[in-house]
């Protein structure tokens, strides 16, 4: 149960697109439009640019805990339709050990390639869900 003065935290990946103010998302000016609103609880970005997928291994070494996942990917990201390095498919690996570990987790496909537009367009509800107080819920997003 998260108090009144909890402050939450939402790690973007793509760090730079995502929190550039001047470009298509611009997450810094969103959180903090919906904080102001308070339509969301008071948070911090923290905007990372990794290298490489270690992330399913890691994943399913550690229990699940009280944290809720959006993830967008996109069929034709980076090297798609090639067997290494197809950010489409690691995406995916990413997404199945979330769920296989007990995650929340809400996982959109677009059709488009490596570009922030579609996550930009879906980051405002994005955000509310994952850092809504309600009970965790495992729907999809159209």
């Amino acid at each position: 149960m998260r108090s009144a003065d909890s402050i939450e935290t939402v790690v973007f990946q793509d760090g730079r697109l995502y929190l550039d103010p001047e470009g298509p998302v611009r997450a810094g000016i969103v959180l903090d439009n919906l904080v102001a609103g308070n339509l969301i609880p008071p948070t911090v970005g923290i905007f990372v640019d990794p290298g490489g997928n270690p992330f399913p291994e890691l994943i399913s070494r550690h229990p699940a805990n009280d944290v809720r996942v959006f993830m967008q990917t996109a069929q034709r990201d980076l090297n798609w339709g090639q067997p290494a390095d197809n950010w489409f498919a690691e995406n995916l690996r990413v997404a199945a050990a979330l769920d296989e570990a007990g995650h929340d987790l809400r996982l959109v496909v677009g059709s488009g390639g490596h570009s922030p537009n579609h996550g930009g367009v879906l980051l405002p509800d994005a955000l509310r869900w994952m850092l809504s107080s309600g009970a965790h819920d495992a729907g999809s997003v159209d």
